[in-house]
């Protein structure tokens, strides 16, 4: 009789183990926050899944979806190419059954290249770059001799 009971209380016990659900699917984006606006044509996607067995993926626009590699804490990060304007970036997280989406809209103006860089010596001997102001306000021996950085915006 105490065999009985013993092989009923295991059953029961197989049987609420195999009916428990599996854990919840979360995702969660922590960079960048959607409605970012970003100076560049990419944009570094970091987040975490749980469970970290999950597998997740990207889509552009629209696009293909793209594999993302999940590391064993359930972390992932993953660079994704976006348009100038609006962009539409969907990270989708998937187990089993189970489905999970993020969408993050972010906007690229992408910094335009004036096609060219000086990088040079200046010397006494270098030519002298004046603006039309005069240089705005700086002294011809500052023009010369201490910058040499110049910054150009479109």
């Amino acid at each position: 009789m105490k065999q009985l009971r013993f092989l009923a209380l295991l059953m029961l016990a197989l049987v609420a183990v195999a009916c428990q659900q599996r854990p919840d699917l979360t995702l969660t984006i922590t960079t960048p926050g959607s409605g970012a606006m970003l100076g560049s044509s990419t944009v570094t996607v970091v987040g975490l899944v749980t469970p970290p067995q999950a597998e997740v993926s990207y889509q552009v626009n629209g696009g293909e979806a793209q594999a993302v590699a999940v590391a064993e804490n359930g972390t992932f990060s993953f660079d994704a190419p976006l348009e100038p304007g609006e962009n539409e970036v969907v990270v989708t997280a998937t187990l089993g059954e189970q489905s999970v989406s993020e969408t993050l809209t972010l906007t690229s103006t992408p910094l335009v290249s004036a096609g060219f860089v000086f990088d040079a010596a200046i010397t006494e001997d270098s030519p002298t770059f004046t603006r039309p102001d005069d240089g705005f306000g700086l002294s011809d021996e500052d023009r010369t001799n201490g910058y040499h950085t110049f910054t150009f915006e479109v």
